[in-house]
């Protein structure tokens, strides 16, 4: 076992041990400084000891345990579903026997493209037959790419069974580019507002455009988040997707003048059916391209409503304060997700 430096300055070492064979094998580590290279062997040597080299480990057991030890930290559920169901429907039919050793990043860029054509490679269960399926949007390749690359990150480099990751090298297909939605403008929200005759839904926009919740939190609002300080309202979500999502932010009077005008039909739900049930995100979905369409705006997700209350808290408020009504952990993700130009802010910079 040595451990020596590299002309670019990075750290590697060799390790030797034994197979379940008795064969000689030589696996190499790399890493920033000695320590960290000193640590994944020692990690290896001991995991090696204990008969549990995991030279064998396939990309679905290493996102297998991806996904436990996701559930040990205490993930939502539904970003958890949502884990599951990509290791299910598109890498364990596609790349799921492949070795992680053995992985490289055109197996990944080649399991993206088949998942938009709406196909697989050759099943375990019924080899050589292509299964075709519903092909997927271009989004859902790039959060099962994402995952993949979490899941290597995690197990694979963290316990030194890796050096590379695969999932990080691959190239997007051609077909695969950041998606640009529709931003709304000032005008634009108005006019959705003005024109919507459902009263829960007028309040339900203007929720989303001023408190910046998304859908999913909007729909189920329920009245026990709210209450009330010397200062204002205030309204804190039980659950959200980490916990700085979880801090309190305050409401707008404004606002809670407009939710109090609501009919109660439920004790707990603030958006509710005539029955008292809260809405499904599919009907409000469905709403929301009725209400574009009733306002001539191009059509676009309900999320953005989102950015753009960020957008227009950014003009007035510092990054710090935007991050917090954002409910963000960090503040590069507000400024690089949720602010842009407004088209008459760019007018009066270069008017001025």
């Amino acid at each position: 076992m040595g451990v020596f430096q590299l002309g670019n300055g990075r750290w590697r070492g060799v390790l030797t041990y034994k197979d379940e064979f008795g064969v000689s094998q030589h696996k190499q580590f790399s890493g920033k400084t000695a320590a960290i290279v000193k640590r994944r062997m020692k990690t290896f040597r001991e995991r090696e000891e204990a008969g549990q080299v995991p030279d064998n480990m396939t990309v679905d057991r290493l996102c297998e345990i991806a996904i436990e030890r996701c559930e040990e930290k205490g993930l939502e559920s539904k970003t958890l579903t949502g884990y599951k169901d990509y290791r299910r429907l598109h890498i364990n039919p596609t790349i799921g026997a492949v070795k992680i050793q053995e992985l490289k990043p055109v197996h990944v860029e080649r399991m993206m493209k088949l998942m938009l054509k709406g196909q697989t490679w050759v099943s375990r269960q019924e080899k050589n037959k292509t299964v075709y399926q519903q092909p997927c949007e271009i989004g859902t390749a790039l959060l099962c790419r994402n995952f993949l690359r979490m899941a290597l990150n995690r197990v694979g480099i963290k316990e030194g069974l890796i050096e590379k990751n695969a999932a990080a090298l691959a190239d997007l297909p051609e077909k695969i580019t950041r998606r640009t939605f529709g931003k709304l403008s000032q005008s634009d929200v108005e006019k959705i507002i003005d024109l919507e005759p459902r009263q829960e839904l007028k309040a339900l926009w203007i929720t989303l455009a001023t408190l910046g919740h998304r859908p999913d939190e909007g729909i189920h609002l329920a009245w026990p988040y709210f209450y009330e300080q010397e200062d204002g309202w205030w309204v804190k979500l039980p659950k959200s997707k980490s916990e700085e999502g979880k801090m309190p932010v305050p409401v707008p009077a404004k606002l809670m003048e407009v939710l109090q005008t609501l009919p109660r039909r439920s004790v707990s739900f603030v958006f509710t059916t005539e029955k008292g049930t809260p809405f499904s995100y599919r009907n409000i979905s469905r709403a929301w391209l009725g209400a574009l369409d009733r306002a001539q705006v191009p059509r676009t997700r309900l999320y953005e409503l989102r950015h753009y209350c960020g957008a227009m808290r950014s003009r007035t408020v510092k990054d710090d304060v935007l991050r917090r009504l954002m409910r963000h952990t960090d503040v590069r993700t507000t400024k690089q997700y949720y602010v842009y130009a407004f088209a008459e802010d760019m007018r009066r910079a270069v008017e001025e």
